[in-house]
């Protein structure tokens, strides 16, 4: 399990500076985050499995907070044309890196 949130880690930050180099072209880049059920295949237990589900909600939660102050903001901010045509590109790298290290996190406490 290490070495898959280690491979979404280092994957999403690979993605972000692409994507924030490269922009649309650079979004290719987040296909090696999709890529982990491909490369590491094997069968998880039980243990691994709860860790992953709350590692996944754990995220998640922390992405919808994300949303919903991007979206308040947006409203008195003006974040500017590229920052919202790129911004899928980076909330996914961003949920890559988070993924990983969150992941890391709760492997190494748990």
């Amino acid at each position: 399990m290490n070495k898959i949130y280690l491979f979404l880690f280092i994957a999403g930050c690979i993605s972000l500076i692409l994507v924030l180099m490269f922009g649309r072209i650079g979004m290719y880049s987040l296909n090696l985050g999709f890529l982990v059920p491909i490369i590491f295949k094997h069968k998880a237990d039980e243990r691994e499995r709860q860790l992953s589900y709350k590692n996944y909600s754990q995220v998640l939660m922390l992405l919808l907070i994300i949303f919903v102050n991007y979206y308040v903001l947006n409203s008195f901010i003006e974040f500017g044309l590229s920052f919202d045509r790129y911004l899928i590109g980076i909330l996914i790298s961003l949920l890559f890196i988070f993924l990983g290290l969150n992941g890391l996190r709760l492997l190494k406490n748990e």
